[in-house]
């Protein structure tokens, strides 16, 4: 599977790398975005089955990421943020999220979430 990982920081990055190998999804190959913008053009060049996206971000954040993918791709994704479940969740899911992971996460419940949705 090809993941399409879109987060402000590169250590966050780096740990959802680590999560993704440790909750044994079979994961062959990782993108990385800075933000949104840059996750637009990744999504396009890359052809991901998946994207775990931060919501919030510089240039263009997470939730307007969503409704931009979302109008070309029907590929899923999953918001992982610090923002509350509930209205926020909501909100992303009407944009087009499939998935809704709060930080921080563990491997496993990282990957019950990607496993309901791929």
């Amino acid at each position: 599977m090809k993941v399409l990982l879109i987060d402000d920081s590169s250590l966050m990055r780096k740990m959802i790398v680590r999560a993704l190998r440790q909750a044994d999804l079979g994961v062959d190959e990782t993108f990385e975005a800075a933000n949104g913008e840059e996750g637009l053009a990744a999504l396009k060049a890359h052809s991901p089955e998946l994207v775990l996206c931060d919501w919030n971000m510089p240039v263009m954040g997470g939730l307007e990421f969503v409704k931009h993918a979302c109008e070309f791709s029907k590929i899923p994704i999953i918001m992982l943020t610090t923002e509350s479940v509930g209205e926020k969740e909501a909100e992303a899911r009407k944009a087009g999220a499939r998935g809704y992971v709060t930080k921080p996460f563990t491997p496993e419940k990282l990957g019950d979430a990607i496993r309901e949705v791929v």
